[in-house]
């Protein structure tokens, strides 16, 4: 069993700065990073429902959602993230649900270039692994001895310091939210003010409109049964179990995702089969 200080060493997150000494990363370690919003409507509907890292990601360009379709960006460096937008949300992750971004020319296209895309010839698996195999090979111990050396490689020595959040993200696992003090400034320039989300939410109201309102479980929750019977019952107009479980049956995939979030789907698949 382990002892109180080790359980809570294991749920603080490490603050990865510029200038502190570098050291491998671990799988199974928690650290800080940013997230910046061009929209903040996405940022008001995360703070209501979560996300999932899982799903095809909202892009500006859309070359991103090719060539990294799924996640969001993240980084160590707030300076970097300030110039993404005027929001920004910082949340502890594992690093166990992070990856490196790939592209098929090795580095991200910039606006106005000729964007390559991945294919089943040249998948984005190939370029992980190329990655990876490229910083086994660096001459930095805390990059060729992490778990993931091309990972290691992308937040501590890329331009960005970046990576993609791949994880399941809960609403309640929101740190704060960063927000600039003067939006008619570059974000790059300002100063902003970090906030509780409790705070934010109060200052800045809105309604949340995502698709995702439908959903019965939270993004890390787990896929229980008469959990969801009884949501659905509630949410729905009394529903009872009959019609839930007959109206499963007949749902596809689209009509799924609906209601679960991508951690939920096997189970939800496997029990519908289930169902007579």
């Amino acid at each position: 069993m382990r002892s109180f200080s080790e359980f809570y060493k294991i749920q603080e997150a490490r603050v990865i700065n510029a200038n502190d000494q570098k050291v491998p990363l671990k799988d199974n370690e928690t650290i800080r990073v940013y997230h910046a919003f061009n929209n903040p409507q996405d940022l008001y509907d995360i703070l209501e429902y979560g996300t999932s890292g899982k799903l095809r990601a909202k892009r500006i360009y859309s070359y991103e959602a090719n060539n990294n379709p799924k996640g969001f960006f993240v980084s160590i460096d707030f300076k970097t993230v300030k110039g993404f937008g005027q929001y920004i949300m910082e949340l502890h992750t594992r690093v166990s649900d992070l990856e490196e971004p790939v592209w098929p020319s090795g580095s991200y296209t910039v606006q106005g270039e000729y964007s390559k895309y991945w294919d089943e010839e040249n998948p984005r698996e190939k370029g992980t692994e190329a990655a990876r195999e490229k910083a086994k090979q660096s001459k930095e111990d805390y990059i060729r001895n992490s778990d993931r050396p091309e990972l290691a490689d992308s937040l501590y020595d890329s331009y960005e310091k970046q990576a993609l959040f791949v994880g399941e993200l809960d609403a309640n696992s929101i740190r704060a939210i960063w927000v600039n003090k003067d939006m008619k400034k570059d974000g790059r320039y300002s100063t902003y003010d970090r906030m509780s989300v409790k705070e934010f939410l109060k200052t800045h109201p809105s309604k949340p409109s995502s698709e995702h309102r439908f959903k019965i479980f939270t993004p890390r929750e787990e896929f229980d049964v008469d959990v969801m019977l009884k949501r659905f019952n509630q949410r729905f107009d009394r529903m009872s179990t009959d019609d839930i479980l007959s109206g499963l049956k007949y749902v596809d995939d689209q009509g799924l995702a609906v209601h679960f979030w991508p951690k939920q789907m096997a189970a939800v698949k496997k029990f519908i089969k289930t169902i007579k």
